[in-house]
């Protein structure tokens, strides 16, 4: 075992293995399953677990790459990373889409509740052209070109964080941040007439929290170890947002009625509420937790190790998994595609 691999914190790809079951439980359209995870969650979902957790890897990653390495040769390795993830990007919607249109014949223009991909049926090779240079992203293939832009800025960050302390570069992150808030609609374009639903200016904020906490390895400390103020913080702030949500839910069916948690601009009260379960979910599980042990765990924690291809593997099968729900309708179809496509993405995570 190399060292990287011995002090390796279990409990990231444990999550991250979680946050990408249920990233394919969630796209799957009109799955009673999403409104339950949706519920638990607070105002947040698995893309934030997923986007925070990612630039922990990235930090530690790439942090290790520039010392031994340097910053070019570093900054080379993340162009061939990004290069990698639109590769991916593009051959995932090429595969999603080609066995959408299979599975569902009657879907024309291409549409299917909240899967609308009529942009492309209609708009031939200008679409097609779009999609390459990502100015279209179709339904639920948001998430890798942003993590394109993320991974091409670490090295940057990173050779920031370490010449100037993380306080500098985290701070410019999130003036970047604050621009959305100040200026609606600062966005990149999503044509036609769209914007980039998960807003790069707004996101890198979190990925790069994820960063610094890798790069400056803030949690080789257990928290349950520090102040327990922080942790009654936490939790007041958790469990008033949870509650306040419930009962916003319960009353109005809107949870959007709640202010400053909107998701394209990653809103404070949003991204509080989501740092706070994050602490409390740290709190709870130290480094050497013995459930992460467990044999139960131990699929989730393969999983996690192979973030892209079983996030592939999920965007693809919530496709054909949405199409199967549509045709046979009712709360055991749900049930059987969310936990045969949960089954496959493990299985993809322990063989490949």
């Amino acid at each position: 075992m190399s060292a990287i691999e011995a002090s390796r914190d279990v409990r990231v790809d444990f999550l991250r293995g979680i946050a990408l079951l249920v990233i394919f439980v969630d796209h799957i359209d009109g799955n009673i399953l999403a409104r339950v995870t949706y519920r638990l969650s607070g105002f947040a979902d698995a893309a934030e677990w997923f986007v925070l957790l990612s630039g922990y890897v990235v930090g530690i990653a790439y942090g290790r790459a520039i010392e031994r390495n340097g910053a070019f040769r570093t900054q080379a390795k993340a162009c061939y990373r990004a290069g990698e993830l639109y590769v991916a990007h593009i051959a995932t919607l090429a595969i999603a889409l080609s066995l959408f249109h299979r599975l569902h014949t009657d879907a024309f223009p291409l549409t299917l509740g909240s899967l609308d991909y009529t942009y492309l049926a209609d708009n031939g090779l200008t679409a097609l052209w779009e999609v390459l240079t990502l100015r279209h992203l179709p339904t639920m293939f948001d998430i890798l070109p942003a993590y394109m832009l993320f991974i091409l800025a670490a090295p940057a960050y990173l050779v920031a964080l370490r010449r100037f302390g993380w306080q500098g570069p985290l701070a410019a992150s999130a003036a970047i941040y604050a621009i959305p808030l100040i200026v609606p609609g600062a966005n990149l374009p999503n044509l036609p007439d769209g914007h980039w639903y998960l807003n790069p200016l707004s996101w890198q904020f979190l990925f790069f929290i994820g960063v610094s906490a890798g790069a400056c390895g803030w949690l080789r400390r257990d928290l349950n170890t520090r102040p327990q103020r922080l942790m009654r913080a936490a939790l007041a702030v958790f469990g008033t947002g949870f509650v306040v949500k419930a009962v916003v839910v319960q009353t109005t069916h809107d949870a959007s009625l709640v202010p400053w948690v909107g998701k394209v601009a990653l809103e404070p009260i949003l991204l509080l509420h989501f740092l706070s379960l994050v602490y409390l979910v740290l709190w709870l599980l130290p480094r050497r937790a013995p459930v992460l042990a467990t044999a139960w765990v131990g699929p989730l924690v393969t999983c996690g190790r192979h973030p892209l291809p079983v996030f592939c593997g999920g965007l693809v099968l919530s496709v054909a998994g949405s199409v199967l729900v549509a045709d046979y309708p009712g709360v055991g179809s749900q049930l059987a595609v969310s936990v045969t496509g949960c089954a496959a993405l493990l299985a993809l995570g322990r063989f490949i």
